[in-house]
């Protein structure tokens, strides 16, 4: 097989798997469960990891209804601290949107208070959220 077959065929592979991960949303599925992990900071992360999975797999069949959800007050909380290493109290409206493409949010205030400034707080996070 030729290197340029080859590469081809690398090429299709990794576009075939892009494909996956997007259509099965595992970016933002895996950038939430880390968040919760990172909010929690459990003793045992796979354990923790399992069972938030079962949890949520639970809610998701109607058989809990106190399992976490995506967008409980913690997980977002976990996903701003995630954007505010520093600790500095806000984000930058890019990080602000980022976080919501993470989240899988598609309508939402682009404009929310604090863009004029590029200092959006938690406090507003959590209300656009």
């Amino acid at each position: 097989m030729s290197s340029s077959l080859r590469a081809r065929e690398s090429i299709n592979r990794q576009a075939d798997a892009e494909d996956y991960v997007t259509d099965h949303r595992l970016r933002d599925f895996f950038t939430n469960l880390t968040a919760a992990i990172v909010h929690h900071r459990p003793d045992n992360p796979k354990e923790f990891m399992v069972q938030y999975i079962q949890e949520l797999k639970d809610k998701r069949e109607g058989e809990r209804h106190d399992a976490p959800c995506l967008f409980q007050d913690n997980n977002i909380r976990a996903m701003f601290g995630m954007f505010d290493v520093t600790h500095r109290g806000y984000i930058t409206r890019k990080q602000y949107l980022e976080a919501l493409k993470n989240f899988g949010v598609s309508s939402f205030n682009e404009h929310p208070a604090g863009t004029e400034v590029d200092k959006i707080t938690l406090d507003t996070f959590m209300k656009e959220t």
